[in-house]
Formats: C-alpha cells, structure tokens, sequence
C-alpha cells in the first residue's frame, strides 16, 4: 500500500493481546505487529530492537527508519539519505557510526 502512496488509520481487533503484551513492549509498537498481522501485512517499520525481535517471532520482516530512507532514495522518492540522517542525528536519534557509513554505503553515497 506504501508503494501506492495509500495510508490509513487501522485499529487493531485484538486488543486483549495488545494488552497481554503491554509492559514487555510499548503499546504502539504491539499495534504495529498485531495489526500487520490482522491485515496480513509482511513488513512492519520498528527501530527499537526488543520490538523488532518480537516482529520477527510473528514471522514478519521490519524495517527501521534508516531502510525506510534507503528504500525512499531507490525508489527516487529522495535525492540524499546523509542530509536526513545528519538532520535525524541533530535532533537525538541514536545512530553508531558504523551503522551511518553502511546506511550511506547501501544509499551509494558518501560520508
């Protein structure tokens, strides 16, 4: 649907497993594996780790916002990755150095 440029607002049926799970893991990041689940979903965006390993287990693939900005710059949806993820970096999202030269190395671009 991304693909598309289709978005919208989908609340999950599930709710008791959503709070089942609440706690262990935020709130949102539950609704974003349960509800890609219940619309039979394949990939899910998620940066924070524990979440991405609990994605997995319901054998979907996520995507961080780092593969988001390489998938935007491929589809030429974006001209540069480095500048958005300087500007991310600026304003507090945690990025190791080694993951900003392989995000520009898969990006074709340059530190």
């Amino acid at each position: 649907m991304v693909s598309e440029g289709v978005f919208r607002l989908y609340h999950v049926k599930n709710r008791s497993l959503v709070e089942s799970l609440y706690g262990k893991f935020h709130a949102g990041e539950l609704e974003v594996i349960i509800g890609a689940k219940e619309l039979g979903a394949q990939v899910v965006v998620i940066d924070e780790h524990a979440a991405r390993s609990l994605s997995k287990q319901f054998l979907l693939r996520p995507i961080g916002t780092i593969g988001v900005l390489i998938l935007g710059k491929k589809n030429r949806k974006i001209a540069e990755v480095k500048p958005l993820l300087d500007t991310l970096l600026e304003n507090g999202f945690y990025l190791s150095q080694r993951l900003y030269r392989e995000a520009l190395s898969l990006a074709e671009e340059t530190p």
